[in-house]
């Protein structure tokens, strides 16, 4: 059995027309985790449609050495004592949702025109692959990148078991996706509340 391990950077660098060192293209390609609240026009929308986030954005930013991953952890722990970084924690969730999904679509179909690394990497393991060889592959990234390219291999995914069930790619999201939901019930909670929607399947 083959494992193949994805994080940010291959999303970062999914697109062959577009390397990373070569290309001055900066607008819509998926952010590492350190550039996740630069000053890009797709960010700055998704920051005015999260106002919770507003106050911890200026943290986000400037954060002094600390990688955001550690910044993050901080204003959690300090939820503890101020319950209104539980709010604010939320909103950032919201916003990732926001910025990675919207980008993505940019991304792959406006600049890329569908055609990603992701694409030829299962071609070219398709093809030294044996038969009965599954894949593993193994994604640290919230994004819908090797979903497509999975969906352009053969490989459809519509529901949450579709994940597994091939017997030439399973895919494993550790971290989830953009695209998973859940439904909260709670007492006080309106069922709609403006912002982006999007349809999503609950599975």
């Amino acid at each position: 059995m083959l494992l193949v391990i994805l994080g940010a950077g291959a999303s970062y660098d999914s697109v062959p027309a577009y390397p990373p060192v070569e290309s001055s293209v900066t607008q819509g390609r998926p952010p590492l985790a350190d550039g996740l609240f630069e000053n890009q026009p797709i960010f700055r929308e998704g920051m005015s449609r999260f106002p919770s986030l507003h106050p911890i954005v200026p943290l986000l930013q400037r954060r002094h050495g600390l990688s955001l991953e550690r910044k993050l952890q901080e204003l959690v722990r300090e939820a503890q004592e101020y319950p209104e970084r539980h709010k604010q924690i939320m909103a950032v969730r919201y916003y990732l949702q926001y910025i990675l999904w919207r980008g993505e679509d940019a991304w792959v179909r406006e600049l890329a025109g569908g055609v990603t690394n992701h694409r030829a990497l299962l071609d070219q393991i398709d093809r030294w692959r044996k038969d009965d060889q599954p894949v593993c592959i193994v994604t640290f990234n919230y994004d819908r990148l090797i979903e497509n390219a999975l969906n352009g291999a053969g490989v459809a995914i519509a529901q949450l078991s579709d994940y597994i069930v091939s017997p030439r790619f399973k895919l494993f999201k550790v971290h989830g996706s953009i695209n998973w939901v859940r439904p909260i019930r709670a007492k006080g909670l309106p069922a709609e509340h403006g912002g982006h929607q999007w349809t999503a399947k609950i599975w």
